[in-house]
């Protein structure tokens, strides 16, 4: 009973390996930095400084957590995306819930940890699911978070018949989520301007599925191999993620998700780097 009111599928950030320690420095400073921007260069006021600069260090945050659940033998990529990943604020908002959503979606495909989601982690799924289902453009990310808990089940090393049941109420309880919020509105807007920029980074990432997923890396808690099986389904689906929220809300989710966008781009420039 213990085991089960622990995460499965949490990740600690181990600042043992320097890919850890860079983004545990590198998060902070782009926080600072664009916050700094904000207030003595756009002259923005003091709060909007500082919700500049918390989304800035989340999407630089997410970006790299998002990258090494895509690509976990090459850190480069995760650091690489970390990097990129706040220029994203130049075009719009990212939309940190529902990056997190992505996350916790590609993690429990690849299940880089190991283990199975336990039932506290299902509940923060579906909790997670019902709150980014009543974000602007949010429903698909969320409707893809209870297909990540349905694939679980059918993957290698299949999870308990518990994923099956919360991925039901996690799709259920986000599409009543979003017609509580506001009702549900297809709304695709075409990029203009600076949003192109990140319609080419969305392009680069696409072609990470041309790439072989060949791992060597281990599972956290284990020496067994990450299954390419795993990995392959783990980056369709945060691609997927991206799609959907880009058909559904146009334009303004290429910014929402430009974080992911961006770890899936790294992958795919740093897969073409000789090992």
């Amino acid at each position: 009973m213990a085991a089960e009111l622990r995460s499965g599928i949490g990740r600690p950030v181990d600042l043992a390996y320097p890919s850890n320690r860079f983004v545990a420095v590198l998060t902070p400073l782009a926080g600072l930095a664009a916050g700094a921007l904000s207030l003595f260069v756009a002259g923005d006021g003091f709060w909007e400084a500082v919700r500049t600069g918390v989304l800035s260090g989340g999407a630089a945050f997410l970006a790299w957590a998002i990258g090494r659940e895509v690509e976990p033998d090459r850190p480069m990529a995760a650091n690489a995306a970390a990097v990129g990943a706040p220029a994203v604020l130049l075009v719009g908002d990212p939309a940190l819930g529902q990056l997190f959503a992505v996350l916790l979606a590609a993690r429990i495909v690849v299940r880089s940890t190991g283990l199975a989601p336990t039932p506290v982690d299902l509940v923060v799924a579906v909790g997670l699911a019902i709150y980014v289902g009543t974000t602007d453009g949010g429903l698909p990310v969320a409707l893809i978070l209870a297909v990540a808990l349905a694939a679980d089940v059918g993957l290698p090393g299949r999870a308990p018949q518990r994923s099956a049941v919360a991925a039901l109420v996690a799709a259920a309880g986000s599409v009543i989520a979003a017609l509580i919020a506001d009702g549900i509105r297809i709304d695709p807007l075409r990029p203009v301007g600076e949003e192109w920029i990140l319609v080419g980074v969305a392009a680069v990432g696409l072609l990470v599925l041309a790439r072989p997923a060949v791992v060597l890396s281990t599972t956290d808690l284990s020496d067994e191999l990450i299954s390419p099986g795993r990995l392959r389904a783990a980056r369709a689906i945060t691609i997927v993620a991206g799609a959907a929220g880009f058909a559904w809300a146009g334009a303004p989710a290429l910014a929402a998700l430009g974080a992911a966008w961006a770890a899936l781009a790294a992958t795919f420039v740093v897969s073409l780097i000789p090992r």
